[in-house]
């Protein structure tokens, strides 16, 4: 009786070994991408219309990852030496029906959708590179956290 018993628990702990092995080893993908810039996520989160936004994004659309840059108002990436405004890019794998929802841009304090000043074609790129680089998530508070 007693050797079955320590057959069992060295059965048990052998098991338990191994599934904390396979926890350990094999967490998400290696993923490589720009930190979100952080005064973007504060610029977001501080302000009541953008976190109404988020969370309306979370609720209807189902958007969860998200993309914090900096873009020009063409959606475009700056060039050396240019600054940028902070962007959210809510990532997807198709350019949202309501283009308004593919992406925010902060302009001068006030947060716009990038479709006011980016084409269709460029915010499905952008919505389709969140998806893979995102640095991002949104709450269902509607707020920005990084990973």
């Amino acid at each position: 009786m007693r050797a079955r018993l320590l057959f069992v628990a060295g059965v048990t702990g052998g098991l338990a070994a191994l599934i904390v092995a396979v926890v350990a080893f094999s967490g998400g993908e290696d993923r490589s991408f720009p930190e979100a810039p952080p005064e973007c996520v504060s610029a977001w989160n501080d302000d009541s219309y953008s976190v109404a936004l988020g969370r309306h994004q979370t609720s209807v659309h189902g958007y969860i990852d998200v993309q914090v840059a900096m873009l020009r108002p063409d959606g475009l990436d700056p060039a050396a030496g240019e600054q940028g405004d902070c962007t959210v890019v809510f990532a997807a794998g198709t350019l949202d029906a309501e283009v308004s929802a593919a992406a925010q841009i902060n302009r001068r304090g006030l947060w716009k959708p990038l479709s006011d000043t980016a084409p269709t074609e460029r915010l499905a790129e952008l919505q389709a590179r969140a998806a893979s680089s995102f640095n991002a998530r949104l709450t269902p508070d509607g707020t920005i956290e990084p990973p």
